[in-house]
């Protein structure tokens, strides 16, 4: 059961968005790098705070993970190659709720306290599994070292028998199902992420993508459901500026006639988190930062 999530009540992750240098990261840099100037840093700058004003402060019950001063990140190099392409830079604000703690660590150790019933209800089976593994492992190493090596072989089947034996009571004990829908239970409105990204080469909408109503200028913009075993999360992704639809829900990314290699050319917006949770959170985000940010 993945637990990582919680960790120690006072405990949250840290997350950043790691910043590409240059606009076509993956690939070989030929010419070389130069470092960015102090003014294309101011820029880029100016840029992310301005988006950063346009997100909301948490919930009443949350927190910012990362301090909104700190979180921001300006690339210092640039690739020769690519510098007249547009910059890809950008950041991710974490939101994580505070709020019943307690509760999420109740399902934890309730979780852990049938396993451990369980387990001392099986425990003379397992013991007695175990002491029958052990007395053929003992004929075993006895007919090894008499160099009976043919008896000894005979008895692998019986070994096996009695592993399979052991595990398969293990396998009484822990419940997959029942493990899953708590950690689902667990992570059920716990985080939520906003994630900024300046001059992506491209987007693409998840399965099952709906159109909703777009804000003013916006390109597009789509929601979907994410829901399995362990996650049931909505994803919104707002796209802003220069972008031209492609095949299977992907869209691309394009320069801006005029702008300058980091300016803000095209914009993606990514609100992920519980269902409710992105419904109420998105009236709140000020959509006209990254409107402008584009013109």
């Amino acid at each position: 059961m993945r637990t990582n999530h919680i960790g120690a009540r006072s405990a949250f992750v840290v997350s950043l968005l790691a910043v590409a240098t240059c606009a076509s990261g993956d690939g070989p840099c030929h010419a070389d790098y130069r470092d960015t100037t102090p003014a294309e840093r101011s820029q880029i700058t100016g840029v992310l705070k301005a988006m950063q004003s346009a997100l909301p402060p948490a919930p009443e019950g949350w927190i910012i993970v990362v301090d909104p001063a700190n979180e921001i990140s300006v690339p210092h190099r640039i690739c020769r190659d690519t510098e007249k392409s547009p910059w890809n830079y950008g950041f991710t604000r974490t939101y994580k709720q505070v709020a019943g703690v307690e509760a999420r660590g109740k399902l934890i150790e309730d979780q852990a306290a049938s396993q451990r019933a369980a387990m001392e209800q099986r425990q003379p089976r397992l013991d007695a599994a175990q002491a029958k593994y052990q007395k053929v492992m003992n004929q075993i190493n006895e007919l090894n070292q008499k160099q009976d090596y043919a008896g000894a072989e005979k008895l692998a089947p019986q070994l096996r028998a009695a592993e399979k034996e052991y595990e398969a009571i293990l396998n009484e004990v822990y419940d997959p199902a029942a493990a899953a829908a708590t950690d689902k239970e667990v992570n059920r409105d716990f985080e939520m992420r906003i994630s900024v990204n300046v001059n992506p080469r491209s987007e693409s909408f998840g399965e099952g993508a709906k159109a909703i109503a777009p804000p003013a200028r916006a390109k597009t913009a789509q929601r979907w459901h994410i829901e399995n075993e362990h996650e049931s999360t909505d994803r919104a992704l707002y796209l802003f500026g220069a972008w031209t639809a492609g095949a299977s829900g992907k869209w691309n990314a394009g320069p801006r006639g005029g702008a300058s290699p980091w300016a803000a050319q095209a914009i993606s917006v990514l609100v992920s988190g519980d269902q409710e949770r992105v419904t109420k959170i998105v009236p709140t985000i000020k959509f006209t930062t990254f409107e402008a940010a584009v013109k």
